[in-house]
């Protein structure tokens, strides 16, 4: 009897029948069943791919939304830190860690998004 080899190495179009002897003898109901499981994960595949697509745009409008409202908040208090409205006053290092670690988070979730959005293939 032939090596078949490693059994997760057969794929879909690998699947034939095998007779004592060692000679491939595909019939055609073999034939009808790996049509049909091919184009059944294909389907799914489809389906699948549909899902991501979906969710990657809900996500990618969160995400967003999150970066605008982050990004309108650090510059309200840049203005009132700047024009002094309602006597605010924080201290410029406290400023300066402010506009750094938020210049960080915000880059820092876009660059997650977008290796999210547009994975490399």
């Amino acid at each position: 009897m032939p090596d078949l080899g490693d059994p997760s190495d057969i794929t879909l179009e690998a699947v034939e029948l095998i007779d004592p002897l060692g000679d491939v003898v595909p019939t055609a109901s073999a034939a009808q069943e790996v049509e049909f499981f091919a184009q059944s994960r294909s389907s799914i595949l489809l389906q699948g791919l549909g899902q991501d697509i979906a969710e990657r745009k809900i996500y990618a409008k969160h995400f967003f939304r999150l970066a605008c409202s982050w990004l309108f908040i650090i510059t309200l208090i840049l203005l009132l830190q700047g024009l002094g409205l309602w006597n605010f006053k924080w201290q410029d290092n406290v400023v300066l860690a402010l506009i750094g670690s938020t210049t960080v988070n915000i880059l820092g979730i876009l660059y997650v998004v977008a290796n999210y959005l547009f994975p490399k293939r």
